[in-house]
């Protein structure tokens, strides 16, 4: 009798990103970068009557900082973009940035009664993001080809 021949195997997925958290990544990099436009838009004074609490440019700079990082980690979390971050950052990053966005966003919650309006918005927007960076965590970080 011939040997026995493998049986087909089914392709096992690689190590890069699953659809699912490429799908969350980049939703969570459009919201940041959308946000980030509208707080500079806003604070810009093209916004009308908007009085920031904090000169414009430190707006911008706080902005850029919460904004713009985390939608570099994330992507660079999914192997999207090559920056050379530490790999316990890609590990760990993602849920950093979750409890972060939770917690920013009960503070919105919060502080809603104050009559500021607008405020409201962001809360539901940052339970949103720190969902997506929950989905991204949950999966290992891409490796990174040489």
């Amino acid at each position: 009798m011939p040997p026995d021949r493998m049986s087909p195997t089914v392709s096992t997925p690689t190590r890069n990103s699953s659809l699912l958290v490429r799908a969350a990544a980049c939703s969570g990099v459009a919201i940041l970068m959308l946000v980030f436009a509208a707080t500079v838009y806003v604070v810009s004074g093209a916004g009308g009557d908007f009085q920031p609490r904090f000169p414009p440019l430190v707006m911008i700079a706080w902005t850029t900082v919460w904004t713009l990082g985390p939608a570099a980690l994330l992507l660079t979390r999914i192997g999207m973009l090559a920056a050379p971050l530490p790999k316990w950052l890609l590990r760990v990053g993602p849920w950093l940035l979750a409890a972060y966005f939770a917690s920013f966003a009960l503070l919105h919650f919060l502080s809603t009664a104050d009559g500021r309006s607008g405020d409201w918005q962001m809360g539901p927007l940052l339970l949103v993001l720190a969902g997506l960076c929950i989905v991204v965590a949950s999966e290992e970080p891409a490796s990174r080809s040489a």
